[in-house]
């Protein structure tokens, strides 16, 4: 991985924990059992329309310890949301 590449996965991985810690907190104040970010949602957050397989394995590598269980609803391989469940 090239020095750049690094740069670029340490701030990745400081947005997808400062979510996981948001989402976390949302969904215990709100007495949730999953926290659902459809692809809207998804793309605002991440400022994506296209979401590759590997920002995918990262944010669910990093968000791992607040959310274990992580389920991707995918139509005709394209992702339609995603599911965070503690």
């Amino acid at each position: 991985m090239t020095e750049a590449e690094k740069l670029y996965r340490e701030a990745c991985l400081r947005h997808h924990r400062t979510l996981a810690h948001y989402f976390a907190v949302f969904a215990w104040k709100q007495a949730a059992d999953c926290v659902v970010l459809g692809r809207h949602g998804l793309e605002r957050l991440f400022n994506l329309k296209q979401f590759r397989a590997k920002r995918l394995d990262w944010f669910e590598e990093d968000v791992g310890p607040w959310f274990p269980h992580i389920t991707q609803r995918q139509d005709k391989g394209k992702l339609e949301a995603v599911w965070l469940c503690p």
